[in-house]
């Protein structure tokens, strides 16, 4: 999810999502999110679906979660009972990104501490986000420490309250890693993306995977030693979109490391026991810390609903990438999964496509096209890249408003369709992918730096050169993580 000096785009070997950068000048609705290029211009990648979809059981569709969620109806995850017969509309000031308005008003951009832009009504009952989970300090050993946003480009590392259960179905779990999000790094920066705003010291991270430390009574899919991957957004589970098993557009969505609450660079991080997603053996705390971003590529291939046989380009290369300006990215995307790159050329957008096309040997087009950059110029790109009745994607996002070419869109009656982080399935095939060794996330991951050297970390990012990098939790020597810490986390 997300902006930022240089991040990574994912490809699964079931497709590719790119994540890149995003202007830090630019005005953007940013959510947590993959966000994009630099450049006007992209470069392509060009994916036959049996690259997407490979001859394996492991398919997008193997994965359908009876109900909306993991638990039966009567051991749902209930807030705290401060907050249970609340059936109110979220006051503006209490709501999660998910409900940022496309009604934006202008605000003077100062570096902090702004006020943040009324947000829309919600459309359906939704309880309140419940308040960070604070409690006295325990003196059981495990250490609480955080890294904390303080204000831009300034930051500490503040040893916070254990977190405690709210829920007999939450559980507690020790961070091992965490990956660094180029939304982190935007609030790094500027305090603030789009009309979300950090207003007080905001712990960052959101990619992360751990081992749960504490149960509560009720949690019977979970033991202590567990090892997991977080899925950082918890949503109400009570409104409209929620019940349609559509939780990710939950109005009531609670998402770490977006303001006002904290993220995963701690210690200890307490959530609903079912979105924690146990790792086979075989996978390890490191690519546990790549299942959020691998899920947010597997969301955006299961919008394009493409099939064995058919043609995936994917528009904006990140770090990962496909569509990019940098020839060494292109480089890494032919190297992980893609049939056919393209670097992109600063010409009109129907110049490029037809490019794309012959080079791809798709004269009609391609089957479907994933923007995974926000750059207006790579949205044209992609109309005009798109066969006659395909699909198009848009993931990625830049500025509020584009100029689309329509025209384009109509005469060839193509099916337009947004992604946003991810839904009911898509975490549980991206531990599969991961497991199965469809998908190698191992090699996206440039380095692995200690808690203490945190900073360092975003100013790598920043700098850009790298895909993936990954800070070991401050608990890094207890025996927990021994089996997957090795020295360059400690």
């Amino acid at each position: 999810m997300t902006i930022g000096s240089w991040y990574c785009t994912w490809e699964l070997r079931c497709a590719r999502h790119a994540y890149s950068t995003l202007d830090p000048d630019a005005t953007a609705d940013d959510l947590d999110r993959p966000l994009i290029t630099r450049h006007p211009s992209s470069s392509i990648d060009i994916y036959p679906s049996s690259i997407v979809h490979p001859s394996t059981s492991i398919q997008p569709s193997s994965i359908q979660p009876s109900s909306i969620f993991p638990h039966p109806p009567s051991t749902v995850h209930r807030p705290p009972s401060s907050f249970s017969s609340s059936v109110t509309r979220p006051s503006a000031s209490s709501l999660p990104p998910s409900t940022w308005s496309s009604r934006l008003v202008e605000r003077k951009r100062t570096p902090w501490r702004l006020s943040r832009r009324p947000t829309r009504a919600s459309t359906s009952a939704c309880v309140e986000a419940a308040p960070l989970r604070r409690a006295a300090p325990t003196s059981d050993g495990q250490k609480n420490l955080s890294f904390v946003l303080d204000e831009p480009l300034r930051v500490s590392f503040a040893d916070r309250p254990r977190p405690r259960l709210e829920s007999p179905h939450d559980v507690l779990v020790a961070v091992a890693y965490t990956g660094i999000c180029g939304s982190d790094v935007h609030y790094w920066r500027h305090g603030a993306i789009g009309h979300f705003v950090v207003e007080k010291p905001m712990v960052l991270g959101h990619e992360s995977a751990g081992v749960v430390v504490e149960t509560g009574a009720a949690v019977t899919s979970l033991r202590r030693g567990d090892r997991v991957a977080l899925e950082p957004g918890h949503p109400c589970r009570r409104c409209s979109d929620c019940r349609a098993g559509r939780y990710n557009l939950c109005p009531g969505m609670v998402f770490a490391a977006t303001p006002p609450h904290d993220g995963t660079l701690t210690g200890l991080w307490a959530s609903p026991a079912d979105f924690c997603y146990p790792l086979p053996a075989n996978v390890s705390l490191r690519e546990g810390a790549l299942v959020e971003p691998l899920a947010v590529a597997v969301h955006m291939v299961k919008q394009a609903a493409v099939r064995p046989g058919q043609s995936l380009v994917v528009m904006g290369a990140g770090p990962v990438v496909s569509v990019d300006i940098d020839p060494s990215r292109l480089d890494f995307a032919a190297d992980f999964a893609a049939t056919h790159t393209y670097l992109s050329e600063p010409r009109a957008p129907e110049a490029n496509a037809e490019a794309i096309r012959d080079r791809a040997g798709l004269p009609r087009g391609a089957d479907a096209v994933i923007d995974a950059s926000g750059a207006e110029q790579s949205i044209q790109v992609g109309q005009h890249v798109v066969r006659p009745g395909g699909t198009y994607i848009q993931g990625g996002m830049g500025k509020s408003d584009v100029t689309f070419p329509i025209m384009a869109m109509c005469l060839k009656e193509v099916t337009v369709k947004g992604s946003f982080r991810y839904g009911p399935g898509d975490y549980d095939l991206a531990v599969e992918l991961i497991a199965a060794g469809q998908v190698d996330v191992k090699s996206l991951i440039s380095d692995v730096v200690p808690f203490t050297r945190a900073e360092d970390a975003f100013e790598r990012v920043k700098a850009g050169g790298v895909i993936k990098l990954l800070i070991a939790g401050p608990n890094a020597d207890a025996p927990i993580f021994a089996e997957d810490l090795g020295d360059g986390a400690r």
